[in-house]
């Protein structure tokens, strides 16, 4: 839905009167505040681990802010247009690299390559049908009754919200990285203690000599 935002925009604006420089600042807006948001929640996820509390964040916002941009896809509301532009492209690129990570630990111990590829290609097949979904809804519409055919895109992200909340989260990834370091731990305990009990039998046999 990104994506199909971003290839959108142009013709979901100047129908209500922008102009197509208008729509290139709101497209530019829209990546920008979604690599700036990215960066960030990698970095967050990274340090907290907390794949379900930040998904679901990032969706609902999302969700609230192209229902917003639909409600306000009118002449003379470039500027509410535009915050809802802003939040949905903060929360809906986000979700780009949290999803990647958390399909890797779902999936583990599928290959990650595989597993983020295949995501790649099911949000690319999304755009596509949304673009497509909304150039035919605008050309079956009156000009002036356009901007109906964005709402194409709250649907779509309705029943991707109602995806998200039935996934099962468990992290197979993270559990086996524990499982190793656990394993790893016992091993030089193991071998601290051999040695211990090693020292301790030199030192009776020198005594027993002695």
């Amino acid at each position: 839905v990104f994506q199909g935002l971003a290839t959108v925009m142009n013709q979901l604006l100047t129908p209500q009167g922008y102009t197509a420089g208008q729509a290139g600042i709101a497209g530019l807006t829209l990546v920008l505040a979604g690599i700036v948001s990215s960066m960030i929640a990698g970095i967050l996820v990274d340090k907290t681990r907390e794949y379900k509390l930040i998904l679901w964040s990032f969706i609902v916002f999302a969700e609230w802010a192209i229902v917003g941009f639909c409600v306000t896809l009118h002449p003379n509301s470039f500027a509410a247009s535009l915050v809802c532009i802003v939040v949905f492209g903060m929360s809906g690129m986000s979700l780009l690299p949290v999803g990647m990570d958390l399909a890797v630990e779902l999936t583990y111990p599928f290959p990650e390559g595989t597993s983020s590829g295949l995501l790649y290609i099911a949000g690319t097949l999304m755009t596509i049908v949304v673009v497509v979904l909304i150039g035919s809804i605008q050309s079956a519409l009156p000009a002036e009754s356009s901007q109906y055919a964005a709402w194409v895109m709250p649907v779509f992200w309705t029943v991707a919200t109602v995806c998200a909340f039935c996934i099962r989260f468990r992290y197979r990834r993270l559990e086996a990285e524990r499982a190793r370091l656990y394993v790893s731990i016992a091993d030089e305990s193991s071998t601290h203690l051999l040695e211990h009990i090693e020292e301790d039998d030199v030192c009776a046999s020198e005594t027993v000599v002695f």
